[in-house]
């Protein structure tokens, strides 16, 4: 057998020369099979050979290991009142209840028309958190109807991000915001929803309230935020001339990835009109500014709103 070229054992270490020497000219081949300088076929142990021909295999296996590892495992869900500056930026999953009603609105300084954000705040009993997308993911957030609402239960993936004190989380798909849990929601007549006071129902909680429309404010104005309309019910009578309605009030925003209003345009043409019986469901607040104060019911979807197949109620003007 040919004499290894001097040195070569500085190089080899503890491997074998007749397995990384060619056997025919004796020149160093490493892992080869085919000698680069004789040409000759150059026959390696079978656990080598079994070790190369298998590696391919072995690295396939452990992708679709690792992929399932990252299905079944995912990412950790992660407590808000856990989550400290030292967190910024990292990828991370909240679950807990929607304590602030969804707010659709323009992105700031963007330059596009139809430019928009959503925002609520989600609280899992250790802290609350802001909850926003932007642009696209808020689009497609809002047109799959997958806006939740005061109340339902949520789970939410995305960017935490720090600013001061305050902490948020952006989140960049549709997809990565479920409704794990409906709200659930109180039944009421109109009403009777407009006699009670302020503190005989939470705020932000879950109503479904029945009446028909008195007033209806479907005409966009410059800065306008929301399209609306009152309600009442049958129990009415007797109630305090501020005590007379609920009003229900729906984003234009929502209204227009509904379809129900043309983007730009200044009609909500399919409101429902004067007098037709409908049940809302959404969030509840009590406004105590303004002329007269009361109760403002806010529905997430256009679809909360139902209209009854009763006859209308006459709409008669008061003085």
């Amino acid at each position: 057998m040919a004499v290894a070229p001097p040195g070569i054992e500085k190089f080899v270490f503890s491997q074998s020369l007749d397995v990384v020497n060619c056997p025919h000219c004796g020149r160093y081949v490493g892992p080869l099979e085919l000698c680069v300088y004789c040409r000759k076929h150059h026959k390696k142990r079978l656990s080598t050979r079994i070790i190369k021909y298998s590696s391919p295999f072995l690295a396939v296996l452990g992708i679709l290991v690792l992929h399932q590892l990252g299905q079944v495992q995912g990412h950790p869900l992660v407590r808000v009142g856990e989550l400290t500056p030292r967190s910024n930026f990292a990828y991370v999953r909240i679950a807990g209840t929607v304590c602030e009603a969804p707010r659709v609105y323009a992105a700031a300084g963007s330059q596009e028309a139809d430019s928009s954000a959503l925002e609520f705040a989600v609280d899992d009993g250790t802290g609350r958190i802001k909850v926003k997308t932007y642009e696209d993911a808020t689009r497609r957030v809002v047109a799959s109807g997958n806006v939740p609402v005061m109340g339902d239960k949520v789970e939410v993936l995305g960017n935490l991000q720090f600013r001061g004190s305050k902490k948020s989380l952006v989140v960049g798909a549709a997809e990565e915001i479920r409704v794990t849990g409906a709200a659930q929601a109180m039944q009421m007549d109109a009403g009777k929803l407009a006699s009670i006071g302020e503190d005989e129902v939470a705020s932000f909680s879950t109503v479904e309230v029945t009446g028909w429309v008195k007033a209806l404010g479907n005409q966009r104005k410059p800065g306008s935020y929301s399209a609306y309309f009152t309600l009442r019910g049958e129990d009415r009578d007797g109630l305090e001339g501020e005590r007379k309605s609920v009003k229900v009030s729906i984003q234009w925003k929502l209204l227009e990835a509904d379809g129900s209003v043309k983007s730009g345009d200044g009609v909500w043409a399919s409101a429902p009109a004067p007098g037709t019986w409908v049940t809302v469901k959404g969030a509840v607040r009590y406004d105590a500014t303004g002329k007269y104060p009361g109760w403002t019911v806010t529905p997430g979807h256009v679809s909360d709103i139902r209209r009854l197949d009763r006859a209308p109620h006459p709409v008669i003007e008061e003085k």
